[in-house]
């Protein structure tokens, strides 16, 4: 039911080829096993991330209701909302990082990306916190400027 060129199978093509040992790591290997893999949470998260999506009820109902995140949990039963709560608050600052540098290497891989500029135009951005939060120009600049 989902074609070939939807961006999740992309996605989950990209997800695949990933390493999870650090990922891995966060859970004992003795007691009660999650309900769904650690690394089927993670392709949802991402999955909801691309979409504009980040509460863990409406992640919940998504793949309650969306054909693409019932195809992500590969014939598991859907998690509840605290089931992502509990794998978020599991995550370190650490395996987010280096999942994420997996990530983009394997898009730098695939693709001919190659992340070597970064472009700044006077655009005034605002942010989903904050509908009078901006990010200016000479902020960023600064900021760049210090690192």
């Amino acid at each position: 039911m989902i074609t070939d060129d939807e961006p999740v199978r992309l996605l989950d093509a990209i997800l695949e080829g990933l390493n999870y040992n650090m990922l891995h790591q966060l859970y004992s290997s003795k007691g009660r096993k999650s309900a769904v893999p650690p690394i089927i949470l993670f392709k949802l998260y991402i999955f909801a991330m691309t979409e504009g999506i980040y509460s863990t009820r409406q992640i919940q109902r998504q793949c309650e209701v969306n054909l693409q995140y019932k195809w992500l949990l590969e014939g598991y039963a859907v998690p509840s909302h605290m089931a992502f709560q509990r794998f978020f608050a599991r995550l370190t600052l650490p395996v987010i990082q280096d999942l994420f540098s997996q990530i983009i290497d394997k898009i730098a891989e695939l693709d001919s990306i190659t992340f070597d500029e970064v472009f700044v135009d006077g655009t005034k951005l605002e942010a989903n916190a904050n509908r009078y939060t901006f990010v200016w120009r000479g902020s960023i600049e600064k900021y760049l400027g210090k690192r």
